[in-house]
């Protein structure tokens, strides 16, 4: 058995609930003019989230979902969106949902958008391919420090 692992937060999916069925739910609550903009919005997160090699089962629609992202982190990354279009209906759908609420620390589910780490710990140089502990953000990728020099 796989475990599966969020591939924004790292924690271990426990109770999946894939990105279609929260975005379906989601969908009846906001007006035609949000939903367009919505359906934008969670097309490109699943473009940028697929994956040819991971999938989960979902709980609800029992189908496999090659989108593997917690329904904390979604429900984060929706919800960033739809406060910067309806602030006041994001705020009111937010109060409802307590089981999409991050487990963990605030500060540590915040929204990609929001993230500026300039380095990295840990990765593989986009230049040579080899891992390195000291990646920094350069215009071609994550370079390692052989390949900035």
């Amino acid at each position: 058995m796989n475990l599966a692992v969020c591939k924004i937060c790292k924690e271990p999916i426990w109770n999946f609930l894939c990105v279609d069925c929260i975005a379906r739910n989601t969908r009846k609550f906001l007006s035609d003019g949000l939903k367009k903009d919505f359906n934008h919005f969670h097309r490109k997160f699943v473009e940028n989230f697929y994956s040819h090699h991971d999938h989960t089962f979902c709980l609800k629609c029992r189908h496999n979902n090659n989108v593997t992202i917690c329904p904390y982190c979604y429900a984060k990354e929706m919800f960033s969106m739809l406060s910067s279009r309806e602030p006041i209906l994001a705020k009111r759908m937010w109060r409802f949902t307590t089981l999409l609420k991050h487990p963990y620390r605030e500060s540590d589910a915040r929204t990609i958008t929001e993230l500026g780490n300039k380095k990295s710990a840990y990765g593989m140089c986009d230049e040579c391919g080899e891992c390195s502990e000291l990646l920094e953000r350069a215009d071609n990728g994550w370079v390692c420090e052989d390949c900035r020099e």
